[in-house]
């Protein structure tokens, strides 16, 4: 039945003038993506999937194939950040450019700043479809209770916002004591642990293509880090970082992260 139905689905796509379909995506790159292959013994952080060990074999019992592998890294926060870091930072400082915490009070235009350099720095990334404005919109009404404003930051030159950092504080913990219900007692318990965590996820730091290498990234990490440091937090995931991308995947073994849990992306042809 399941086979029958599949196939049903492909031909149905490929009506539609579609060549490959590829996924899973929630409804795409910009949210929840990707299949847990690796890593089951860790809980999920917030924003990211988990499922049981044998989709992925049924994913590939129906003729999807791997096409691309993303990792979730692990870090215990130092209790510094190295001193090139600093150097390039306070560099960067001195150049004019500024960094600013989010202003939930200007959510709406926020939200629109952020869909700007988003789609912006990340359109060269595998899988990406641009942000709408009303998905932006959406995303920002969505997480606003568990936004930190020191944690969502915006670089800014000149006045005009050119990067970004984004973490949140990982609300799985305290959800979890809630067993699936909403009762008194284990709301209680919700509000204690989260006032109480001590562990967040890295998910965004990017600036605009045209004012890389200037130090703003550096800058970004060091006002981030000393929010993180000022607010408690002891652990962070920084993920999902694509296999392929070197680069950040350098930066995040350089602190002595490590790799905690794989997720797979899957195509087909039509």
């Amino acid at each position: 039945m399941a086979g029958s139905l599949y196939e049903a689905v492909r031909g149905w796509l490929r009506a539609q003038g579609l060549a490959v379909l590829r996924g899973p995506f929630n409804p795409s790159t910009n949210d929840v993506c990707g299949l847990l292959t690796d890593g089951f013994q860790y809980p999920p952080r917030i924003m990211m999937p988990y499922n049981p060990p044998y989709y992925p074999t049924l994913l590939e019992r129906a003729g999807l194939r791997p096409v691309r592998e993303l990792l979730s890294y692990e870090l215990d926060v130092p209790p510094a950040l190295p001193e090139a870091v600093g150097r390039v930072a306070n560099a960067a400082s001195g150049r004019g450019v500024r960094v600013r915490s989010l202003d939930p009070r200007r959510l709406s235009a926020e939200a629109e700043a952020f869909r700007s350099i988003y789609n912006a720095a990340w359109s060269e990334n595998w899988g990406f479809v641009p942000m709408s404005e009303s998905e932006a919109t959406w995303m920002a009404s969505h997480l606003r209770p568990v936004l930190v404003a020191e944690l969502a930051l915006f670089a800014e030159w000149d006045g005009r916002p050119v990067g970004l950092f984004l973490c949140l504080p990982d609300l799985n913990p305290a959800l979890r004591v809630l067993r699936g219900r909403v009762a008194p007692l284990g709301l209680l318990r919700f509000l204690l642990r989260r006032r109480g965590g001590d562990e967040l996820r890295v998910i965004l730091l990017g600036v605009l293509p045209q004012f890389r290498r200037r130090g703003i990234e550096a800058l970004l990490l060091q006002e981030a880090f000393g929010a993180i440091r000022r607010l408690g937090y002891r652990r962070a995931e920084v993920g999902w970082i694509d296999e392929e991308n070197a680069v950040t995947r350098r930066a995040a073994e350089r602190w002595g992260a490590r790799v905690v849990k794989r997720y797979r992306m899957y195509e087909a042809a039509l």
